[in-house]
């Protein structure tokens, strides 16, 4: 276990249905397979219904690993998940919130994490694997505001606001106190790796799912939209000036050659 060196921040990105859960599960269980003590901060979501604290965290001694994702599934995150980005269809209000909402709630759901656990866990040493960071948000949100631009009084929407065209700027996400904080030297990631692959593959395995998910962000020309904005230049340039590695995964191929590169990837980020 490593004692004086903090924690890295291993991030796994991309848009909905390109592997990026299939990467996070084969990781940990790699991880688990060479014998890494792991700490599932969505284990204890689910048993706790809140976040950790830092020494419940550590209280069988200092794992070698988190893994957690984000949004989390507890406070604002159960929020985001089960309201904010869920379709109109399906959430309690008929709503479809405002970017600018969702935005901030994304960052105070960042933030709360960062502060909880997440910044305490790294300076003990313990490296973190998570699914989603501030990159989501600048990537998903500005998205948001031009798909689904809603009928809100002007005087309610943030300057960077443009209400005629729905854009929301990336500056004034980045401002956001929680992605502040997130980008910051001590919190940005150490590595982002981002699974994608082509809107067709996106569309095709998005009418081959059983369980039909309810976010607003899975429609094909949102699918397609997230698939060009990943691999843009803003989300190279982003990354360089957070000292960011950028890595990127094409998952095109059969869900087995997914498995084996999230396999390579392990190996190459877990060593002792």
């Amino acid at each position: 276990m490593k004692t004086n060196v903090r924690g890295k921040l291993w991030v796994i990105e991309g848009p909905d249905l390109a592997g990026k859960d299939t990467v996070i599960d084969t990781m940990l269980e790699y991880a688990h397979r060479t014998d890494f003590k792991v700490s599932d901060v969505r284990d204890f979501w689910q048993r706790k219904g809140r976040h950790p604290s830092i020494f419940e965290i550590m209280e069988h001694g200092t794992p070698d690993l988190l893994v957690m994702a984000e949004p989390s599934t507890v406070n604002i995150g159960k929020l985001i998940r089960k309201e904010y980005t869920a379709s109109p269809e399906k959430n309690s209000t008929g709503l479809i919130y405002p970017a600018s909402f969702v935005a901030n709630a994304y960052a105070q759901d960042r933030w709360e994490m960062i502060h909880t656990f997440v910044s305490e866990a790294r300076e003990q040493g313990v490296d973190v694997l998570c699914g989603r960071n501030y990159l989501s948000s600048l990537v998903y949100q500005p998205l948001h505001a031009k798909f689904y631009a809603t009928r809100v009084h002007e005087s309610h929407l943030p300057r960077d606001y443009d209400v005629h065209s729905g854009d929301l700027a990336r500056e004034y996400i980045m401002e956001l106190t929680g992605n502040v904080v997130a980008m910051s030297d001590s919190n940005a990631p150490d590595e982002i790796l981002i699974t994608t692959c082509s809107p067709a593959e996106l569309s095709r395995r998005r009418e081959l799912r059983k369980k039909q998910d309810d976010s607003l962000y899975e429609q094909d020309d949102f699918l397609e939209a997230l698939v060009h904005a990943y691999r843009s230049e803003f989300v190279r340039n982003i990354c360089e000036k957070t000292n960011t590695k950028l890595s990127y995964h094409y998952t095109d191929g059969s869900k087995d050659q997914t498995i084996e590169m999230a396999r390579r990837e392990a190996s190459r980020l877990f060593k002792s």
